[in-house]
């Protein structure tokens, strides 16, 4: 058995045969983590003679600030997860810090987290132009989703996934199956990338020689919860007689309230109407419905912008400063 002083928790990952990060949630007690695993955590740790495992980390353990607009939404909350787990099999702190929807917030966030000492910062649906003045050049930097488009922000690293092919990939499967009269369900703040997402939709339907006008573009205002207005938005174009086969919506959630919204009014899904979401991550929506969703890869995502964090951290050279991740098709019962 190795002395205590050599043991850490890399010791303990590899006599259970598991991730760090597996390690870390046993000894945290994370409630994804089966009674059988905890135990064999457990016994390592007994066995190894690992005293630190249940302590709070070593205040010489070098930090990441993650900043996040919200993290209400399943799929950033998704990405925080897999980040944490990504930094901590680097040896890495990660310690985050939401905007709340507050971008004008960023700023003062971003001076926060540099006064925490951290040795990098991901940024997750930030602006990269409003506070690229007041960056500290000594720290490496990484956008996920940057809210500013690629075509301003080609020196930044920045991961995201394939926007354009996404919109094209819910057109295909909505017409393969014979919708000729979508709808696509977003916001009203209209965002580069669902502005991309929308244009491969229209471009894919006007090969089939389907316009898709802008009447076919339903931005809700954010008032209230999206589930909510999203029902309200269906149910008023059914009341209102405007014809649809067929919704690619923003998000899986959106994607749901349009399906209650349709399955209250009698009409059937996917007989009638067939539907797409966006995300593939959302939990609590499957719990509901097993709704047919374009799935972004958040394990992928978060993995890539690791690595181009610790890239730079390490002065290595970086070939390709913008990655895109490619989506897939994650099958439901709506389409």
């Amino acid at each position: 058995m190795p002395a205590k002083k050599d043991v850490s928790i890399k010791t303990v990952a590899e006599r259970c045969g598991v991730s760090i990060a597996t390690v870390s949630r046993a000894l945290k007690g994370d409630a994804n983590v089966s009674e059988a695993m905890r135990e064999r955590v457990m016994a390592a740790v007994a066995e190894t003679g690992y005293q630190a495992a249940l302590s709070a980390p070593a205040s010489g353990i070098q930090k990441v600030g993650v900043i996040i607009d919200t993290q209400v939404n399943d799929y950033y909350h998704a990405l925080l997860i897999h980040l944490h787990d990504c930094l901590l099999e680097a040896g890495l702190q990660m310690i985050n810090a939401s905007l709340g929807y507050r971008r004008e917030a960023l700023p003062d966030i971003l001076r926060m987290v540099y006064d925490s000492n951290v040795c990098g910062v991901i940024l997750m649906t930030c602006d990269y132009l409003s506070v690229k003045s007041m960056l500290n050049q000594r720290l490496p930097h990484v956008w996920i989703d940057c809210k500013d488009s690629p075509e301003v922000t080609g020196e930044i690293c920045q991961v995201s996934s394939e926007q354009y092919v996404s919109g094209v990939m819910a057109a295909q499967e909505l017409y393969r199956k014979g919708c000729l009269q979508p709808i696509l369900l977003g916001s009203s703040s209209v965002s580069h990338r669902m502005r991309r997402r929308f244009e491969g939709f229209r471009d894919e339907f006007r090969k089939h020689g389907i316009e898709l006008h802008e009447d076919r573009i339903i931005k809700t205002p954010r008032v209230r919860e999206v589930l909510d207005e999203s029902k309200q938005a269906i149910r008023y174009l059914i009341s209102s007689g405007f014809a649809f086969d067929g919704v690619f919506a923003i998000s899986d959630w959106r994607a749901l309230g349009a399906y209650l919204s349709l399955t209250e009014m009698g009409i059937r899904v996917p007989e009638d109407v067939r539907i797409i979401g966006y995300d593939g991550v959302s939990v609590a929506t499957r719990l509901i419905l097993n709704i047919t969703s374009i799935q972004q890869d958040t394990r992928l995502i978060a993995s890539n912008a690791c690595d181009l964090l610790i890239r730079q951290m390490k002065r290595q050279p970086i070939e390709n400063r913008r990655i895109v991740v490619p989506t897939s098709i994650l099958n439901g019962q709506t389409i």
